[in-house]
């Protein structure tokens, strides 16, 4: 499961509620409060661990992100033409 701050690029990674948790930027508060949850909670840790791996998996996989790439520089043509 993620616990994170919710900043940059975690933002596409955590979706709260359903891989983990997003928690303010410095809220000391709210993030011992998240850490309780998922440690009073083996279900919730599973699920959100469960849902984070198929997210991953579904979303920035290697191949994917060359694919993407591949396409990209596809559209744009090659250099001088």
């Amino acid at each position: 499961p993620m616990l994170a701050s919710a900043v940059g690029g975690i933002l596409d990674v955590v979706v709260p509620g359903e891989t983990g948790e997003l928690v303010p930027p410095r809220d000391v508060e709210a993030l011992a409060a998240s850490l309780r949850s998922l440690v009073g909670d083996a279900e919730l840790r599973r699920r959100y661990g469960t849902a984070g791996r198929r997210r991953v998996e579904e979303h920035f996989r290697l191949e994917g992100e060359v694919d993407a790439w591949d396409r990209l520089f596809r559209e744009l043509g090659r250099p001088g033409e």
